[in-house]
């Protein structure tokens, strides 16, 4: 019948996620080098043609399982930057802490992952932008919530959620900082508190500081 797909053939999105779903599994567990796309179409039971209908190549299938996994927490982070159950200073802290902490749960079940990501390092930035884009706009937009209720003081919500992000660098792998999961969350804790109340007595120049004129404070440009 017409309109119907043949039994036992996957369309399109079925056939793409099979792949996904078999190449993040071979990869979290053998790594990127000792995988070869022949045994990803094996477990994803597709000629090898197939997967090569979909993905470019075996970089192109492992940056969209780190897109995948990025968005995912990105969706997370909007949910969490909307909970009227949380106050402005815990959703801050819960949104910058979920990335570096869902990171190194991956590192912990999956040790293979660290050399995935640095094998397609050079390519994640690009494709990633988007999302990231996307990650500092929620951090803005509760720091302008703080703003317009006078929970935070006055700043610039773009150029802040950028160095609140750039300040999450050290908690990603291979973790130059810490190396624990608890140490993960409770430092930038307390980079947050430290944030929130500041060091200066005039404490407008925490954040506060005007920024070269020259400066592009857009988000697409931020990172």
């Amino acid at each position: 019948m017409r309109g119907k797909r043949r039994m036992g053939r996957p369309s399109q999105t079925e056939a793409q996620q099979r792949i996904l779903s078999a190449a993040k599994e071979r990869l979290w567990q053998y790594g990127f080098k000792k995988t070869t796309i022949d045994e990803i179409a094996a477990d994803a039971g597709v000629g090898k043609g197939t997967v090569y209908l979909y993905f470019e190549s075996k970089e192109d299938i492992a940056i969209h399982i780190i897109v995948q996994s990025k968005t995912a927490a990105v969706e997370h982070m909007e949910q969490i930057s909307r909970d009227p159950l949380l106050g402005l200073k815990d959703r801050l802290k819960r949104v910058l802490v979920y990335s570096p902490l869902s990171a190194f749960d991956v590192m912990r079940r999956c040790p293979a992952a660290l050399e995935l990501i640095l094998a397609i390092k050079p390519h994640i930035r690009e494709r990633t932008h988007p999302l990231t884009v996307k990650e500092l706009q929620l951090i803005a937009n509760i720091l302008e919530e703080g703003i317009e209720s006078g929970e935070f003081i006055e700043v610039d919500p773009v150029s802040t959620a950028r160095t609140l992000k750039l300040m999450m660098g050290g908690f990603y792998p291979p973790y130059p900082c810490v190396s624990e999961r608890n140490e993960i969350e409770d430092e930038i804790c307390r980079i947050i508190d430290l944030a929130m109340n500041g060091i200066s007595r005039t404490r407008q120049e925490v954040f506060g500081r005007p920024r070269n004129d020259n400066t592009d404070k857009t988000f697409a440009s931020a990172l």
